[in-house]
């Protein structure tokens, strides 16, 4: 979850996972996605609530987040969350939590790690923008002007490809958590998904390369890699 104030209004974007059981209280598996919250401004006493965009005749918020502003830029932002669905057998999740302030993801990184298939080990450099247009904030779209992530990418080691530009709304930030989809210049599709290494995104923890099409299709690695900010 990541939250900011843009124009006086508290705003959110949101990924999630919610536990679904069968009627024995087996568990079937998660209902899940990315949404942004509807924007809000906070009370006088620095609260706010934020909660998605009920849409087809829906009654139940799947997210709603009640906060606390911080006293002082830089300080963190605490509350309570709770996720739900209507779905039958999905179970409500709430918590707490705490919100430290994290740079935005634009930059040069860079990193080497193996990827299946290549018999050396393969050099990803990206460079990466976060934020885009006002047009995007639709209700409940999962990226928006405030997560989109864009950009190119350079590949040393690869035989099948060596640079690629991401698409129209295929890259995004969650909280900590990103994910970039790059068109390659074989007519391939990578993506790289991981979670930012620190509070300053100086590095990218690389959970998953994956390469769907063209000569290297259903290729992955560079698990626990790290793409350092150049």
């Amino acid at each position: 979850m990541s939250l900011d104030v843009f124009s006086g209004e508290i705003v959110g974007n949101v990924a999630l996972q919610i536990p679904c059981m069968d009627t024995s209280g087996t568990l079937l598996g998660a209902i899940g996605g990315a949404t942004r919250l509807q924007p809000a401004t906070p009370n006088a006493n620095g609260t706010f609530v934020l909660q998605d965009v009920l849409l087809g005749g829906s009654t139940v918020h799947q997210v709603v987040v009640k906060g606390t502003l911080p006293l002082s830029a830089g300080d963190t932002w605490r509350g309570m969350y709770t996720l739900d669905n209507p779905n039958t057998g999905c179970v409500p999740v709430t918590g707490s939590f705490t919100a430290v302030p994290v740079s935005q993801l634009t930059g040069t990184f860079s990193g080497t790690g193996a990827l299946s298939g290549a018999s050396t080990p393969v050099t990803i450099t990206t460079a990466l923008m976060q934020g885009g247009p006002g047009s995007l904030n639709v209700p409940n779209a999962p990226v928006t002007s405030e997560n989109l992530v864009s950009g190119m990418v350079a590949v040393q080691g690869s035989a099948c490809f060596s640079s690629g530009t991401t698409m129209q709304e295929t890259g995004a930030l969650y909280g900590d958590f990103f994910q970039v989809q790059f068109s390659m210049n074989d007519g391939s599709l990578m993506s790289i998904s991981g979670t930012l290494g620190d509070t300053a995104a100086g590095k990218l923890m690389v959970t998953n390369v994956f390469i769907h099409g063209g000569a290297c299709n259903n290729a992955g690695g560079f698990l626990g890699a790290t793409l350092i900010r150049q």
